[in-house]
């Protein structure tokens, strides 16, 4: 079965695998992580640079990923503020220097948003 068609257009649910073998009611999904930074940080400006480049194909990414309907989870730094503000988090990241650049790659509504403790969204669980 080809990967370009979508589960419409074979009959199956969007919640039916693509792959042989992966149990029904597993999904994909997308994690970004730590796009959603403001760069007023050491390397702030050699990250923003290298996230300039980067960014359109980001951009192509989620716009295809949002039209298969697939889910997005954005996880990002809470840089030691523990209010869970996720709005706060993401106009610090809007108000920062590459902010038109990560307005285009932020999360909307609907969309889950995870506020990590750590530099790794995976250090400290069972996905280290």
């Amino acid at each position: 079965m080809s990967a370009h068609l979508s589960p419409a257009d074979t009959g199956r649910s969007r919640f039916t695998s693509w792959l042989p073998g992966k149990p029904l009611g597993m999904r994909d999904v997308l994690l970004i992580v730590d796009v959603l930074d403001d760069f007023a940080h050491e390397h702030g400006e050699e990250l923003l640079s290298s996230f300039a480049e980067t960014q359109p194909a980001l951009v192509k990414l989620l716009e295809s990923v949002r039209r298969a309907e697939l889910p997005i989870v954005f996880a990002s730094d809470n840089k030691g503020v523990w209010d869970g503000d996720v709005n706060g988090i993401v106009q610090r990241a809007f108000n920062g220097k590459g902010g038109q650049l990560v307005r285009s790659v932020s999360s909307r509504r609907g969309e889950r948003f995870v506020v990590k403790p750590r530099y790794s969204a995976f250090d400290h669980t069972p996905s280290s």
